[in-house]
């Protein structure tokens, strides 16, 4: 099982060159996809789960963890999609 979201780029407030995001431009649609499973754990810590985010017009994706996905997406405007 997992979750998904689809929301398409609406305004880029401040360019970036993370991976995948340095080539997004407006009107470009992300898919981020999350797998619900056990992110498992170390001898001190848990592991994290990674989201995987893939730009629907170029087929690029990458793996981003929620503290890197917030900090990215403050570069950006964005509007969620139904379906």
């Amino acid at each position: 099982m997992k979750f998904e979201l689809r929301a398409e780029i609406k305004e880029i407030l401040n360019p970036t060159k993370a991976t995948m995001f340095k080539n997004c431009k407006v009107g470009d649609v992300l898919k981020l996809t999350l797998p619900i499973k056990p992110a498992g754990r170390g001898c001190r810590s848990s592991y994290v789960n990674y989201i995987v985010i893939t730009n629907e017009r170029t087929l690029e994706k990458t793996k981003k963890s929620f503290n890197q996905i917030g900090y990215l997406f403050d570069n950006f405007v964005f509007e969620e999609l139904e379906g």
